[in-house]
């Protein structure tokens, strides 16, 4: 086996204040993995005396993420007492392709397989902070908005043994809307909490029929 990764990342962001209360955060992402993996793995009997198969297979798979990143504060006259706005969008794409070479002592084979998926992730939070004679209260809003269609394709050659009706497309989908709430509880003595978090979650897997 022979596998040659690389790496590329690049990371920038801007943290600008308008005034004592309000602040802004920008910030963006970019990744890159490439991998190329070889490798002939050879088959034998039980007393390795004959070689029963030889198969030697190249991946070839790159890696593709994007993000970016939006928060808002806002700081009220009071001593701890914050609204914060957060928005976050992430791209993910893995693009794979398979090639497979199968060496048997009466034929040879060929095969192919390729992967495209795209994954999009979008968050939006709203987060409220209220301080209290004793303690505090934390409430917000968080939702997730989640898409990845996919779709493979099996590329038979000669001698080939896949089912080429077995690719296609699917989209899965998720929706999370969120509410929470905690109040926090503080003395000289004692510390509690009492929160309550609601969610709702909603998929969708659509898969190609054929």
């Amino acid at each position: 086996l022979n596998q040659n990764t690389e790496f590329t990342t690049l990371k920038s962001g801007i943290d600008y204040t308008i005034n004592d209360q309000n602040s802004i955060t920008v910030s963006g992402l970019f990744g890159s993995e490439k991998i190329i993996d070889r490798g002939d793995p050879p088959f034998f009997n039980a007393d390795l005396s004959q070689r029963k198969r030889l198969w030697q297979f190249l991946e070839d798979e790159l890696k593709t993420t994007w993000m970016a990143t939006a928060n808002y504060q806002h700081k009220f006259k009071e001593a701890g007492h914050l609204l914060n706005i957060g928005f976050n969008y992430t791209f993910h794409r893995e693009d794979e392709k398979y090639f497979y070479d199968n060496f048997l002592p009466t034929s040879t084979g060929t095969d192919a397989f390729k992967l495209l998926s795209d994954e999009q992730v979008y968050d939006i939070n709203f987060d409220y902070i209220k301080p209290l004679k004793y303690g505090r209260l934390e409430t917000g809003i968080k939702l997730r908005n989640r898409n990845i269609p996919t779709n493979m394709q099996f590329i038979p050659g000669t001698n080939s043994v896949l089912d080429t009706n077995a690719g296609g497309w699917a989209t899965y989908k998720e929706l999370i809307p969120a509410v929470y709430g905690n109040y926090i509880f503080e003395n000289r003595k004692w510390e509690a909490e009492l929160g309550l978090r609601m969610e709702y979650v909603k998929i969708q897997y659509d898969v190609n029929p054929n």
